[in-house]
């Protein structure tokens, strides 16, 4: 039976919140919905899965399409009589946070939400309502100067308002002025036990229903919900790392700067390479994906980068075909999931270290496949997942663009070798 609902809005976000249940033991799915196959949540399909995570990929709607994607999610887990809903968020609050706070809110019925966006293992926290990466007020950080969702606001009670008229209340040092006031309540949290004791006021209060935060608040859940679950067993995993990268955040341009200097074998695409799918259906497309098999295989880590490896190259092609900032975005997931599964095909045996959900969707569409089963967090933010594609399983890391220190890739090969 499920006890609990996870709506996320985008893939790896969903995996990043699954991997936290799944670890434990406790059955887990993790499941896309876009919205263009009839989906339901398929609730009934398993006597024993206790936590169903829906990507609503919600993240680049529009946040009229996003509240009722979001509104029609909730409907469903009602009527499904699912006793616990977590709308989870992203950590540096990029995506329509204030439509589907308010969609959760309005479709569940209940009179408040407490929302927790900290994670302070990742270094995000939230204090006096403002939210901080890395010590650096969001709008500030690398995450305000995102080329397709900038973050423009630091409070999060006005990141909230950008799309919601929802009453919100700021909730500073964990005093709750009165639990009868309705709205969406911001804690503010700077440290795990922070975290920890807003949990334990929840459920003193039994005001826990409804949910919303980002995966590390979900760390928690299983305990505050009285989840139970059994040891996983361990997986053999290949000794080999292929990188396929499609975010353009600098924390992970810096990740695979520093994973070149280590000598691993990086290889940038051409605008073209990445920008037109035709391409890679040409005789032309299949060989060069042939020779990067081969070299691949003599590589401990090799690293497939859509990042311009000369400034302006993807921009200027763009200007040249008329394309669009959501074209651009959208073409380069298709692509990447395009040269993703051609390479599976050809053979390549490696654990796959997939960055940005954009990225992955556009594999998992690719072949066809909605489904990921997480199985423990590899390292913090990097969710390692189970694959079955033609009959063989594969391995793959899923990362967002902003998580993880400079050294990942290193650290992620030497926890391979052993």
């Amino acid at each position: 039976m499920v006890k609990l609902l996870i709506i996320a809005d985008d893939f790896t976000g969903a995996l990043d919140t699954g991997v936290q249940f799944s670890e434990k033991g406790i059955e887990t799915r993790v499941m896309v919905d876009d919205g263009q196959r009839g989906n339901s949540l398929r609730i009934k399909e398993s006597d024993t899965m206790q936590v169903l995570v829906v990507d609503a990929e919600t993240r680049h709607m529009t946040a009229e399409d996003a509240y009722q994607k979001v509104f029609a999610i909730v409907k469903e887990a009602k009527e499904a009589e699912i006793p616990y809903i977590y709308k989870k968020t992203d950590s540096a609050l990029r995506g329509n946070i204030g439509s589907e706070l308010s969609a959760l809110l309005n479709a569940s019925e209940e009179k408040n939400l407490p929302f927790i966006p900290a994670f302070p293992k990742m270094k995000r926290i939230t204090k006096n309502g403002v939210h901080y990466i890395d010590g650096i007020p969001v709008s500030e950080s690398v995450f305000g100067q995102d080329p397709f969702e900038p973050v423009t606001r630091n409070r999060v009670k006005e990141i909230i308002h950008l799309q919601s008229e929802v009453k919100v209340t700021e909730v500073l040092n964990l005093q709750i002025t009165s639990w009868e006031e309705q709205g969406i309540w911001v804690f503010d949290a700077s440290k795990d036990e922070e975290i920890e004791e807003i949990a334990g006021l929840l459920k003193e209060r039994e005001a826990y229903k409804i949910m919303a935060g980002c995966a590390g608040f979900a760390a928690i859940l299983p305990e505050l919900l009285g989840l139970q679950g059994t040891s996983y067993k361990k997986e053999k995993l290949e000794q080999q790392l292929f990188v396929i990268c499609g975010s353009v955040n600098p924390i992970t341009r810096k990740q695979l700067e520093y994973g070149e200097s280590c000598g691993y074998q990086r290889v940038h695409l051409t605008a073209e390479q990445k920008l037109e799918k035709e391409y890679w259906m040409t005789e032309k497309g299949t060989n060069i994906i042939q020779k990067w098999v081969g070299d691949f295989k003599e590589n401990s880590c090799c690293i497939l980068d859509s990042n311009d490896a000369e400034k302006g190259q993807t921009s200027d092609y763009a200007k040249q075909n008329q394309l669009s900032i959501d074209q651009i975005r959208c073409r380069i997931s298709e692509t990447l999931g395009i040269i993703l599964r051609k390479i599976l095909d050809e053979g390549l045996k490696a654990v796959l270290l997939v960055t940005g959900g954009d990225t992955l969707l556009g594999f998992m569409k690719e072949i066809d496949d909605w489904e990921l089963k997480p199985i423990c967090e590899i390292s913090p933010g990097c969710v390692l997942t189970k694959l079955t594609y033609k009959n063989k399983e594969y391995h793959i890391i899923t990362k967002s663009g902003g998580f993880g220190e400079e050294k990942l890739l290193e650290n992620i090969v030497d926890i391979l070798k052993k």
